[in-house]
């Protein structure tokens, strides 16, 4: 019997909401979405703690049927090895995480990124070291309560966080800023009207929409059915969701 493709989107909390929205581009695949809103944010978290979530988490997507799987969490994607993968008997082949994505982008000679993330995914310097492969001209800064003012709604404080992240961009003399944390394009549209108001001329950079070109590699076929499920049902949870259904 045919297996029937069922895919997994697994996010610390409602980060992930910003991948699954690129996915749904491109694939009719039914998808679990799965948010880890009682522990989030994972930023500040230990490893073997981190490890412990993905495990976790893939024993409940498991559990639920999901045959494929996407990390929407830069900081999951720094710590999930092959090991962890033969471990939790996951096909390397099925899984797919942001820092993956990044190998498919490509860029021209006269870029400057700058990287925005979380002091965590910063310091593993997982981007950076992409960037470095590709000869690419880069900088690096972390809004350190940018994610989770996300995760929490306080939109004026991420309006602060944003207009600080564009104007250190200016004094670097960046071209593009890339979203190293899948919180980040949730409010892409503030980045964007800051962007404006300010007068700069800012291109951004969305792994998310090269996550989205690997799941479409999987031909994955099905009535594009979302089932939601958190560890816990937050008020950012049931606005994403809502904005998504």
């Amino acid at each position: 019997m045919e297996e029937k493709p069922l895919l997994g989107i697994f996010d610390s909390g409602v980060g992930g909401f910003s991948v699954l929205k690129e996915v749904q581009k491109v694939t009719s695949v039914d998808t679990i979405y799965f948010g880890d809103c009682a522990n989030a944010p994972y930023g500040n978290k230990q490893e073997s703690e981190i490890v412990g979530y993905i495990k976790n988490i893939l024993s409940i997507l498991k559990k639920n049927g999901v045959t494929h799987f996407v990390s929407a969490c830069n900081r999951m994607s720094v710590f999930t090895t092959e090991k962890l993968l033969d471990e939790m008997n996951n096909r390397k082949d099925r899984y797919i995480d942001m820092v993956d994505a990044m190998h498919e982008i490509a860029f021209k000679d006269d870029v400057h990124v700058l990287i925005i993330g979380t002091k965590a995914t910063i310091a593993s310097e997982v981007y950076q070291n992409i960037l470095q492969e590709k000869g690419v001209i880069f900088s690096t800064f972390s809004p350190v309560h940018l994610a989770g003012n996300i995760e929490s709604g306080d939109i004026q404080a991420v309006s602060n966080d944003i207009v600080d992240v564009l104007m250190y961009a200016d004094q670097t003399k960046a071209t593009h800023i890339l979203y190293a944390c899948t919180h980040y394009p949730l409010v892409d549209s503030l980045f964007k009207e800051e962007t404006k108001i300010k007068g700069f001329s800012f291109q951004y950079i969305d792994p998310a929409v090269y996550v989205a070109y690997q799941v479409k590699k999987w031909n994955l076929k099905g009535n594009k059915q979302i089932i939601y499920k958190t560890s816990k049902e937050t008020d950012s949870f049931k606005k994403y969701k809502g904005l998504a259904s």
